[in-house]
């Protein structure tokens, strides 16, 4: 006569355990992914904080870039660094030198 009460007594604590398991779960879950969260922002920090000083190294390498690329400061270093001289030019070479086998090092012939 009361079997009904009992099935659905049994129906109710399968559904509540069900429930209170699935809370848990999902309140667990909610714990992790807002420890993650964190993790993940202070990490977010770290490198930004990283990123503006590679920004500012960045800056004064393009500034000293800037300041060495001057076209009379490099021709000044160029004049007092480099022995340059200008190439002698030579007449032109006829066909037949140009054809002409070049001499091997040492005199040897060929």
């Amino acid at each position: 006569m009361f079997a009904w009460m009992f099935r659905l007594g049994r129906l109710m604590g399968f559904w509540l355990c069900l429930s209170m398991v699935l809370v848990m779960v999902l309140g667990g879950s909610t714990i992790w992914l807002r420890h993650q969260l964190r993790s993940g922002e202070a990490r977010l920090e770290v490198l930004q904080a990283k990123e503006e000083v590679l920004r500012a190294g960045m800056d004064r390498l393009a500034m000293e870039w800037s300041r060495l690329n001057q076209p009379a400061q490099l021709a000044d270093l160029a004049r007092r660094h480099l022995d340059l001289r200008p190439v002698p030019i030579s007449p032109p070479a006829e066909f037949v030198e140009v054809l002409a086998p070049a001499p091997l090092p040492g005199g040897a012939e060929r």
